[in-house]
């Protein structure tokens, strides 16, 4: 479906995004994340413990395999880079902004500038959710 809903976020430097998965049952299909200004690096993880899925496009593993949380993380989000999250990225792993006042980039430590904007486009659901996911799924797992 279209988007319908925005989310405009202010990011100060330092500040970051705590590890969600947004909500099966309020929203539907992908999600699209706009940066207009800044950059950062976006993580995602996701329980071991639970069923294996793909990890998402265009990462880099960082994590031991004792770990039971495994993390990837992307390329960073620049200005005027579009991040669509879709499938198994959208559905079943956590994203999330790490609170730092700078990113590890190519083995290179990367300043955060002063000040990230980004929309977010969303559609917000009507009816329950059918994904493909439901060990993850809010609606039909009532164990998450």
């Amino acid at each position: 479906p279209p988007p319908n809903q925005l989310t405009v976020n202010e990011y100060a430097r330092g500040v970051g995004l705590a590890p969600h998965v947004d909500t099966h049952s309020a929203f539907a299909g992908a999600l699209l994340s706009l940066t207009t200004s800044g950059h950062t690096v976006m993580e995602f993880r996701r329980d071991k413990r639970r069923k294996a899925l793909l990890l998402p496009r265009y990462v880099s593993t960082s994590f031991r395999q004792t770990d039971p949380i495994s993390c990837a993380s992307i390329l960073p989000l620049v200005r005027r880079s579009l991040l669509v999250l879709e499938g198994e990225a959208r559905y079943g792993w956590q994203h999330y902004i790490p609170s730092r006042k700078h990113d590890y980039i190519e083995y290179k430590i990367v300043e955060r500038p002063e000040r990230r904007l980004s929309f977010t486009f969303r559609s917000l659901r009507n009816g329950p959710c059918t994904c493909s996911f439901p060990e993850y799924c809010d609606s039909q797992n009532t164990d998450t």
